[in-house]
Formats: structure tokens, C-alpha cells, sequence
């Protein structure tokens, strides 16, 4: 049986706590439907105020869709530079000192950012690794990123979310190149970017 990263509690409890305040705008939705259907009490006007706790009854399991994260993942095997989220990856350029791709991460792919590599560390919106004497950057795209500062640079380690649609441009310099090819998916501390 493979051995597994747990998820640091806190980090779990925090990401929580960010879906709970996106959910509270379509509770207060579902109780302003609930509030209109017994102030006015005209059989007609059930009508909008049913609709409007269908909406926000959807509205509210879309948020808690779109805040999944994995409690646990199998630890990294060998020298490999890791994908930090999961997405699909939608811009794969090769210029003659460099390779850049880019992940793209929908609304309901998992919020997790994951470690991509032992030693990585935060510059601002970017990470950064030092692989085999080369320096990569990952910048992040996306207005919801959220560091865990004291979070441990090891590979697969829960370094922060993102939440809603969001990408990652990794820049690889050459010789180093990618495994990985134009609309495959990649999840977040599993999928390889980078093989010794």
C-alpha cells in the first residue's frame, strides 16, 4: 500500500472557512425566499419566492462543489517536478532557450496548490524551484490565490488554494523539458511536469 501526505487540519480548516463565507450570500437568498413567502401571504406570490430558494439551494451546492480538495495523496516517487493545480494544460510554446506551458484551472477543478518540488519557495504570485541547477517559475493567474506561509516546501505538501477559474505559466529553461502535452490533465501533486 503506498504511503500518503495527510493535509494539514489547519490548512483544511481555513479553506473551509473561505467556503463557508461564499456560501453565506445564497443562504441569506434561501432566507429572504423563505421571509417573502410568509410576509406576503398571496397564494401567487409562492411562485417567485420558490424560485428564488431553488436558486438558492443551486447557487449554494455549486459553491461547496467548487471548494473539493483531497484530504490525502500518495507521496511523490523519485526526482519529479510536480503539477500545482489541477487543470487541463491549454498553451504548450517551445522557444529555443525556454518551454512554456500553461494550466489552466476551471471553476470546479479542486482549490488545492500543491508543492511542486522540495525547496520551492513564494515571490510574491510566483514559485519558485531550483531543479538540477535550473530555475523554474510558476506564476499564478488569478485573482483568489491564498499562500500558507508556514506551510512546508515539500513535494505533494498543501502550500495554499485557489479558488474559481485560474491558470499557472510555468517557464522551463532548456535543457530541461516537459512531459507534458497541449489539453492533457494534470492534478495537483501527482501529475509529473518534469522527470530525472
Amino acid at each position: 500500500m503506498p504511503k500518503k501526505i495527510i493535509t494539514d487540519p489547519k490548512y483544511l480548516a481555513e479553506i473551509k472557512r473561505q467556503q463557508i463565507r461564499q456560501q453565506a450570500p445564497p443562504l441569506a437568498l434561501l432566507a429572504l425566499s423563505f421571509l417573502t413567502s410568509f410576509a406576503v401571504p398571496l397564494f401567487w406570490f409562492h411562485y417567485p419566492s420558490l424560485i428564488l430558494a431553488i436558486i438558492a439551494i443551486a447557487w449554494y451546492l455549486y459553491v461547496g462543489f467548487c471548494f473539493r480538495f483531497k484530504e490525502k495523496i500518495s507521496i511523490p516517487d523519485g526526482d519529479i517536478v510536480l503539477s500545482p493545480i489541477t487543470g487541463r494544460v491549454v498553451v504548450r510554446k517551445t522557444s529555443s532557450d525556454i518551454c512554456m506551458i500553461k494550466i489552466h484551472k476551471a471553476q470546479i477543478d479542486l482549490v488545492e496548490i500543491r508543492c511542486p518540488y522540495q525547496g520551492s519557495f513564494w515571490e510574491d504570485d510566483c514559485l519558485r524551484l531550483n531543479y538540477n541547477g535550473h530555475n523554474l517559475v510558476f506564476r499564478f493567474e488569478g485573482a483568489r490565490v491564498h499562500k500558507f506561509d508556514t506551510a512546508e516546501m515539500e513535494a505533494g505538501n498543501l502550500i495554499g488554494y485557489i479558488y474559481g477559474s485560474a491558470s499557472v505559466a510555468i517557464s522551463i529553461p532548456q535543457p530541461l523539458h516537459t512531459v507534458l502535452q497541449q489539453k492533457e490533465l494534470c492534478e495537483a501533486g501527482l501529475t509529473a511536469i518534469l522527470e530525472a
